[in-house]
């Protein structure tokens, strides 16, 4: 199952992903809120690259958050998915509980990336 072979992959392939990753993120925050992004995108990432089938996996790590990133982020996750990677790939989604703390090889720091400065409150 898929899942359980994101464990074993090797330092390449997590630095390939986590690069497409922040990839992604920077064209998305052309055209997306920043927070919007920050609260939705932050525990969302690369799970898998399917060459044959030409199918970017996007992890998430709950039902919820499922919910939003379809809702928010479906077409401009493909469209950046096509710019950065390849324009004839698509996108789909899996559970991946594990996204679900903060520290992950496959996960990015959002705030750093985009500059997000702490809320004051």
């Amino acid at each position: 199952m898929l899942l359980d072979v994101v464990d074993q992959y090797d330092d390449a392939k997590k630095a390939l992903f986590h690069d497409l990753l922040e990839k992604v993120i920077l064209s998305v925050a052309q055209h997306e809120d920043h927070k919007k992004i920050l609260s939705f995108l932050c525990k969302v990432g690369i799970i898998d690259i399917n060459e044959a089938d030409k199918v970017v996996t996007f992890g998430v790590p709950n039902e919820f958050i499922l919910t939003q990133v379809k809702k928010f982020f479906s077409k401009s996750l493909k469209e950046a998915i096509n710019e950065t990677y390849n324009p004839h790939f698509t996108i789909k989604f899996a559970m991946y509980p594990k996204f679900a703390t903060n520290h992950n090889d496959l996960l990015i720091d959002i705030k750093k990336l985009l500059n997000i400065k702490a809320d004051v409150k």
